[in-house]
């Protein structure tokens, strides 16, 4: 039974310590479903998918993920206001919300106490985001052509701290905050 435990806790622990290498539009004419790509802490390859919830209205305002066995939902908190969202996942809620008023440049992700800056690079143009902190390190999501959205990199030195669920909120706010939505 010990061995059961300590294998089935190992595999759990594996998945959650994945380290996402990029993500892909599943469709080069839409940018409703994605294809996401990591790896676990043994460099095995776990692929998963993000996807808006309700693709039939256009409504872009909630997203579920899965990355192997780990899974979350995307969600806008009002409606009519995309300035804050919510992110739920494996126990944790990750608040976001725009720094500025509308302006989807800069987000501000807070969960269990920690928080973290998603900006978009000044020097580029929607298609490069970092979360740069002294405490917690750097994150990067870029195009890997530039000018098309369809297809996203991840530099990932992050603390083991961040969870994947906070990752993936990184990623979600990158490209929906540089993508057209149609």
């Amino acid at each position: 039974m010990k061995a059961i435990l300590t294998f089935s806790f190992l595999f759990f622990y594996s998945i959650i310590c994945a380290q996402i290498q990029g993500v892909e539009s599943t469709w080069s004419d839409s940018f409703k479903e994605w294809n996401v790509y990591a790896l676990d802490q043994d460099g095995e390859e776990i692929e998963g998918h993000l996807k808006m919830r309700w693709q039939m209205n256009e409504d872009w305002s909630e997203w579920d993920y899965r990355i192997g066995e780990v899974f979350g939902a995307i969600k806008v908190k009002w409606k009519d206001n995309p300035n804050q969202w919510e992110v739920r996942g494996g126990g944790e809620i990750i608040n976001v919300q725009t720094v500025y008023r509308n302006d989807m440049t800069k987000w501000r992700l807070s969960s269990e106490g920690r928080v973290l800056i998603l900006e978009l690079n000044k020097y580029d143009v929607a298609f490069d985001w970092r979360v740069d902190n002294p405490k917690y390190g750097f994150y990067e999501v870029y195009t890997d052509w530039e000018g098309d959205p369809r297809s996203w990199s991840v530099v990932d030195e992050l603390d083991v701290e961040i969870s994947i669920h906070m990752k993936m909120a990184i990623i979600f706010f990158s490209f929906f905050s540089s993508t057209p939505r149609f």
